[in-house]
């Protein structure tokens, strides 16, 4: 009896690392509707409806930030694809950010805890806070939304830094 218990928390065990080891390359669900969720009063959400993502300039800026993104980082061999995948855990934003302001941020290398993710996106999100509050940016963003993949934070704290950075886009 212990061994098949044993056997079977083995395989739960498995079974939980090949999903989420898998769970990042399966499309994210868009079935969450907003009236499905409760807000706190005054909390406020942003949300990009799903048909916006099919709008040609929209779809533009996706194209001219993840290049943008792309040069910035070549020598580093960053590649990034699609920003909600590749922005959300703080890796690409901390090596984007010591590019663009020469400032090198005391985070982990690589981290692949959630929390850890969180921290390190909590470091780099301060720092350019930091940068940006001066000059009177509205700092639409936050750690959850970030690494939430909110598409709408990401590309607004990417348009940001652009802006701030005089980015040649």
């Amino acid at each position: 009896l212990v061994r098949k218990k044993k056997a079977k928390e083995v395989s739960d065990l498995q079974e939980e690392g090949k999903n989420a080891i898998n769970a990042p390359l399966q499309p994210s669900s868009t079935d969450i509707h907003p009236e499905d969720t409760l807000l706190e009063e005054n909390a406020e959400r942003t949300m990009l409806d799903p048909t916006s993502r099919d709008d040609s300039k929209f779809k533009e800026l996706l194209r001219v930030l993840i290049d943008w993104i792309n040069n910035e980082l070549e020598e580093e061999r960053i590649i990034v694809k699609d920003l909600e995948e590749d922005v959300y855990d703080g890796q690409v934003l901390q090596k984007l950010f010591e590019k663009l302001s020469g400032r090198k941020l005391n985070v982990a290398e690589v981290t692949q805890s959630e929390i850890g993710q969180k921290q390190k996106l909590q470091t780099v999100l301060e720092a350019v806070n930091e940068l940006l509050r001066p000059h009177g940016w509205a700092l639409d963003w936050s750690v959850d939304a970030i690494h939430g993949k909110n598409l709408v934070c990401i590309v607004s704290l990417l348009v940001a830094l652009a802006m701030h950075f005089q980015a040649p886009i």
